[in-house]
């Protein structure tokens, strides 16, 4: 039997300890572990996809952030970015014409044509969007559309002459 207390660091041999011989609840947490925990919980990542055909119907495809995108086909995919986050950036780059167009001063309430002048590339259409909020959160949006005149995945239910898809994250 041994007294509490009367047994501590000082009097234990280097690495004679496991796991099992350690209460982990009275541990605190490792400062790189606290980090890591926090990155997991602020970084999100968002499919984004649209198939549909030319009509009035406008559909949310992105909400993420504080930044939300809407497509519609008018013959070609359109898109609508919004945001909820007063004084934000946001801007996109076309590689194929290499088209840009910004917004320094993005607030509620109005809207950032996401995808104008993505004419120059042909039937296939890249783009990047960035989006970022005064407070330091950051989406990435990297996106594809086919505007061929085309149906695109003919024979399943998605059939549609406008096609988006692509990837968001926030960081």
């Amino acid at each position: 039997k041994i007294k509490n207390g009367a047994v501590d660091g000082a009097k234990v041999k280097d690495g004679s300890l496991t796991g099992a011989d350690i209460n982990l609840g009275t541990l605190g947490t490792v400062p790189s572990a606290t980090n890591a925990a926090k990155a997991a919980k602020t970084e999100q990542i968002a499919n984004v996809f649209f198939a549909g055909n030319p009509g009035p119907a406008k559909k949310t495809v992105l909400n993420l952030g504080g930044l939300t995108i809407t497509a519609e086909c008018d013959g070609e995919v359109q898109l609508e970015a919004t945001t909820s986050v007063a004084h934000s950036f946001i801007a996109f780059y076309t590689p194929q014409d290499q088209d840009t167009d910004v917004n320094l001063d993005f607030s509620p309430g109005e809207s950032f044509d996401a995808d104008d002048g993505h004419d120059e590339g042909g039937d296939l259409d890249l783009y990047t969007l960035r989006y970022s909020r005064p407070d330091g959160v950051n989406v990435i949006v990297e996106l594809q559309d086919v505007d061929s005149g085309e149906i695109v995945f003919p024979g399943t239910p998605q059939a549609a002459e406008c096609y988006l898809g692509g990837i968001a994250f926030t960081s």
